[in-house]
């Protein structure tokens, strides 16, 4: 398994997006795949290794949620997409 440091893996910035996405650290964590200690050790800046898995699912857990964290050159651009209600279907004759 490949280790990497994603500046998307910030305390913050997670914290952020994971709150945007209404998610807790439970929930995140069974989404992705991974436990609440691990979102948490992440979000509190503990963990000692980040490998891409974790952050592919992190990414996929929030992209479920409509929050997109995406890199464009030095910048990291958190999307929040939220889809409107669909209107009610017409009930007219």
């Amino acid at each position: 398994m490949r280790r990497i440091r994603s500046d998307f893996l910030e305390p913050g910035l997670l914290r952020a997006a994971r709150s945007a996405a209404g998610y807790d650290q439970s929930e995140l964590g069974r989404v992705a795949g991974l436990s609440a200690e691990t979102i948490g050790r992440i979000e509190r800046a503990t963990a000692k290794r980040i490998y891409d898995v974790v952050d592919l699912g992190i990414r996929r857990a929030l992209e479920l949620r409509g929050v997109i964290i995406r890199e464009d050159g030095d910048a990291i651009i958190v999307e929040i997409n939220r889809r409107p209600a669909r209107p009610a279907p017409s009930t007219s004759l």
